[in-house]
């Protein structure tokens, strides 16, 4: 995982936080139906910040991508705190299996559900 600041001049002051590599966690989402990828990752760390890290939730955004997981923020210690939280989860497979089957079936990123917000 890597927390970067932006060097591009419309993004000063932007931090960015990446985790590329599922294959350690990627059995606990299968689990449950999911790949475990960059969305997977986004869905859970949004309701986790949304139900258990309020203040983390208003200072964070998301740009995931299937694979990478990305979250931004101006708020560097807001990041490091979201990382701290990724670690923990991918650390503590228990952990984790708590956080995936606590997320409503709506929160989950769906491409059906994409596809028609996009027409």
């Amino acid at each position: 995982m890597l927390i970067q600041g932006s060097e591009d001049d419309d993004s000063v002051g932007i931090y960015s936080l990446l985790l590329t590599e599922f294959a350690t966690c990627e059995e606990v989402f299968n689990e449950f139906n999911h790949e475990g990828g960059g969305y997977d990752w986004e869905s859970m760390i949004k309701y986790v910040l949304e139900t258990k890290h309020r203040n983390l939730s208003k200072t964070v955004e998301f740009d995931s991508e299937a694979s990478m997981f990305c979250a931004y923020s101006q708020d560097k210690e807001s990041l490091e705190k979201v990382e701290e939280i990724i670690n923990r989860l991918i650390d503590d497979h228990t952990e984790l299996r708590q956080a995936i089957s606590s997320v409503p079936e709506d929160k989950w990123w769906n491409w059906k559900r994409k596809e028609l917000f996009e027409q």
